[in-house]
């Protein structure tokens, strides 16, 4: 991540592509917008361009790196919300279509039994 100061009320943050998701990073600086201005945009050589600008006061140094250490804790929480999501798609869809099947078509019981995971008697 580099972060560089445009003026007074704004910066500019490089991110690196390959680390973050385009998705994951607008996601993480939707919640930034109360209190600055925010453009994402991918640019060339893989990197992901945020500039924030300070809706009401200048920033000062001290806010910088308060900035900094939020923007790193941000981007990696919602890149582990992304990567859970991704994880568990599967489960949501077999919840979802349970929960909305017209029949008992989900209902069935596996064959063989819980405890012969192998189904041992297929071999004897």
């Amino acid at each position: 991540m580099d972060v560089s100061r445009m003026d007074e009320s704004t910066i500019k943050v490089l991110i690196d592509a390959n680390l973050y998701d385009l998705g994951v990073v607008q996601k993480t600086f939707y919640w930034y917008l109360k209190d600055y201005a925010v453009t994402v945009k991918p640019i060339p050589e893989n990197n992901i361009q945020i500039v924030l600008q300070k809706l009401e006061v200048p920033l000062t140094n001290s806010d910088i790196e308060n900035l900094i250490i939020r923007m790193k804790q941000d981007l990696f929480d919602f890149t582990l919300r992304n990567r859970i999501h991704l994880e568990t798609k599967n489960v949501r869809d077999l919840i979802i279509a349970k929960a909305f099947s017209n029949s008992d078509e989900f209902d069935e019981i596996p064959p063989g039994t819980l405890r012969d995971t192998v189904d041992e008697n297929k071999f004897n």
